[in-house]
């Protein structure tokens, strides 16, 4: 994390955002091969050949290149018309939620992510999302349990695992930086 402090604050989560949501569909973070059977499913609410879930998809891979484009009005939307046709995706409500932390929405940002926790408890961007929107809030406490169990679920020495762990070891005074 500390490579992101020098591009700037903003340039910083976006580049987070931007390399988050590109996992996102699919699984994820790396998550631990372990922890696949904990993962309840994600099967949508259309039936079987139904159009919806990937229209869903499309709208949700719109939202990611609007995302990417730091067109967060756009991202909203999308993601927000995915979540009609498939209000059960995880990884939609993340998204959503980092987008929403793009903009300032740090209220819609924890609210979106534990709206994926909610569908999927073991959901490391939700994890990882909401530890940024409660180090933006100044919670110290929620963002290093956030960053916790996003580390807990994640493929351990995976590149996002391990900024987490600076992170962690930075707010608990353990890193480089808290021993300043």
């Amino acid at each position: 994390m500390t490579k992101t402090r020098h591009l700037g604050r903003a340039t910083g989560v976006i580049f987070i955002t931007a390399a988050t949501v590109l996992f996102s569909w699919v699984i994820g973070c790396e998550q631990k091969s372990g922890d696949a059977k904990k993962i309840p499913p994600v099967t949508g609410t259309a039936a079987p050949g139904d159009k919806s879930l990937a229209q869903a998809k499309e709208y949700f891979d719109k939202g990611v290149q609007f995302s990417l484009k730091g067109q967060y009005n756009e991202a909203v939307s999308s993601y927000k018309e995915s979540l009609k046709l498939n209000p059960r995706s995880a990884e939609a409500h993340s998204n959503l939620g980092f987008t929403y932390l793009d903009k300032g929405d740090i209220d819609g940002a924890v609210s979106e992510q534990k709206e994926a926790l909610a569908i999927n408890p073991n959901f490391p961007n939700a994890f990882y999302g909401m530890a940024l929107a409660y180090e933006k809030k100044g919670n110290k406490q929620e963002t290093i349990k956030n960053l916790e169990e996003f580390m807990k679920y994640t493929e351990p020495h995976s590149l996002w695992w391990n900024k987490a762990g600076e992170k962690l070891a930075n707010l608990k005074g353990e890193g480089k930086e808290g021993k300043k």
